[in-house]
């Protein structure tokens, strides 16, 4: 649609809300150099006036500002504009103001003092990127409901004249772009075809008229037996419809969608079949497009859950955590040969004590350490690992066996601290030598994580707990289920949760997406997503997946 193509404004108008003067003179330059128009504001009051005056695409936030809490001007920022992009700038030690803000509306956050610009260009590209997608959608809507009001109208136009007059129906058949027809049953004789059939078919209405059959060796040799059977007219007794493939003389291949109704005489005997057949060639190229297109929604969302998950990890955490990883390797070796060394040259050294251990003690104790470190270290390097997988475009295929008790403890994983914060009641339960669901590993993890976080986000306090198995249901199917112990999903709302873009949390940034791309992910792997009221309280949410035949 029009919208669609709409170009993008390079040039933003940003306000910036902070009382440090050196910080805020050089965000503006650095905007202002960037080609942007730039607002100061150097209290909360003064912020809250400018956005009064003119319209504003994006406002930078800090929220330690003198006259007003800066989570009262993000309040008073929402209450004005639901849409307008805020990004939090504040000091590293704000981290749960910044999770508070974030919960509240914000739209993204960066840490004080601003070292490379890039990423303030990066927090501000995503904003406005999501700013134009809301204003895409809505006038999609718009334009979608002009639409169909419009066709609405025509069909009742349509309608109003089709009940006029008998005579206006040749009238419209030979106008639409569908083909009509007419056959009478016995004997068998072609009564009328639309002019229609010319332009989708490549065959003149004289040539159907004169044997029906002459069209049979042009349907697709892939579809030819299925369309006999669905033409065998004579035995049809209800309506009914078909899709196959249809060569031209000219080459080209149609796609068609032809429905066919039976008609009775006064005496209830199928006499007639009518039928109407369209070319659905564009509608197929179209799904195609939007299952590509649904591809890189899925990815928008997958980006969009990592800047959640990674919102605390600092970009070269590789790099120490690999030296300390190679101390700590080191340290163990060399305490390995400095205790043989000891052993042999100083016999008494076991009857030392020190920092109130015995040598006995610290044999014991070193080593643990030591090895309690490096395993942390692992631990790191698998995190950060995982986001890189989770983020990286996913190009496998589904017939790739995947261990969904490795990509259920992967999601576990990547959520340890937010599961941490929200239940000191996590139980995990996942049976062993499960067999392999054909699928794509990134896309499970993508659901395992949406479905957790909900789980974790529905709990009222930390006495709450969470419940996941994973199981084998039967010998050809897996079971998932996580049940929260917080606080249901009402049976209003329970009937749109899988709508695209319904969500409870738009306050909070939810784009009411999660949930259906989840479905949609479950569904393109043959399995199940629902979700069901516990009785003793919370929701309980079930994914059956199709397990792989382990003896092929």
């Amino acid at each position: 649609m029009e919208s669609s193509t709409k170009s993008k404004p390079s040039h933003r108008s940003i306000l910036i809300i902070e009382d440090e003067e050196f910080i805020r003179l050089t965000v503006a330059d650095h905007l202002k150099d960037s080609g942007h128009s730039v607002d100061e504001a150097p209290s909360g009051a003064e912020g809250l006036r400018m956005l009064d005056i003119d319209r504003h695409d994006t406002v930078l936030l800090d929220l330690r500002l003198g006259d007003m809490d800066g989570h009262s001007i993000l309040a008073g920022i929402r209450e004005k504009s639901s849409e307008i992009p805020v990004i939090i700038v504040s000091g590293a030690g704000d981290m749960h103001d910044v999770i508070k803000a974030l919960r509240a509306g914000a739209s993204d956050f960066l840490t004080k003092p601003i070292l490379d610009f890039a990423l303030l260009d990066l927090a501000l590209e995503k904003a406005w990127e999501r700013l134009d997608l809301l204003q895409e959608r809505r006038e999609y809507a718009r334009e979608l409901e002009r639409r169909v009001l419009e066709r609405t109208a025509e069909l009742a136009e349509t309608n109003r004249k089709l009940r006029e007059s008998e005579a206006l129906f040749r009238q419209l058949v030979e106008n639409i772009k569908e083909i009509f027809w007419l056959q009478q049953l016995n004997p068998p004789r072609m009564l009328y075809v639309s002019k229609a059939c010319e332009d989708i078919l490549g065959v003149s209405e004289e040539v159907i008229m004169h044997d029906i059959r002459n069209l049979a060796d042009r349907i697709h040799p892939d579809d030819r037996d299925r369309a006999r059977h669905f033409y065998q007219l004579k035995t049809l007794e209800y309506s009914a419809d078909e899709y196959f493939k249809f060569i031209r003389p000219d080459g080209e291949i149609r796609w068609l969608r032809s429905k066919i109704f039976p008609i009775a005489d006064t005496e209830g005997v199928f006499t007639r079949v009518a039928g109407i057949t369209e070319d659905i060639t564009e509608r197929v190229a179209a799904a195609e497009r939007e299952k590509d297109n649904q591809r890189k929604l899925i990815q928008a969302d997958k980006l969009i859950s990592l800047g959640t998950l990674a919102a605390g990890v600092a970009h070269e955490i590789n790099n120490p955590n690999h030296l300390l990883r190679l101390n700590a390797q080191a340290l163990e070796q060399i305490w390995k040969l400095l205790r043989e060394q000891l052993d042999e040259s100083s016999p008494e050294i076991a009857a030392i004590s020190i920092g109130g251990m015995s040598m006995g003690q610290l044999d014991t104790e070193i080593p643990r350490l030591l090895g309690g470190m490096i395993g942390a270290s692992d631990r790191i390097r698998d995190i950060v690992q995982y986001m890189k997988d989770f983020a990286r475009t996913d190009t496998q295929g589904f017939d790739v066996p995947v261990n969904v008790g490795d990509v259920l403890r992967a999601a576990i994983s990547l959520l340890h601290n937010q599961l941490k914060n929200a239940t000191d009641r996590l139980e995990v339960g996942i049976e062993e030598d499960l067999p392999p669901v054909k699928g794509r590993q990134q896309q499970l993890e993508q659901v395992f994580i949406n479905l957790l976080m909900n789980a974790a986000e529905a709990l009222p306090d930390k006495n709450a707990g969470i419940h996941v198995r994973l199981r084998r249901q039967s010998p050809h199917q897996l079971e998932l289920t996580v049940h929260d112990e917080g606080t249901g999903i009402s049976p209003q709302v329970m009937g749109h949760i899988f709508d695209p873009f319904f969500t409870t949390k738009r306050d909070c940034g939810g784009l009411g997406l999660g949930l259906a791309i989840s479905k949609t992910i479950i569904d393109s792997h043959g399995g199940e997503l629902c979700f069901e009221p516990v009785e003793s309280g919370g929701t309980l949410a079930r994914v059956t997946l199709p397990a792989m035949e382990t003896g092929a």
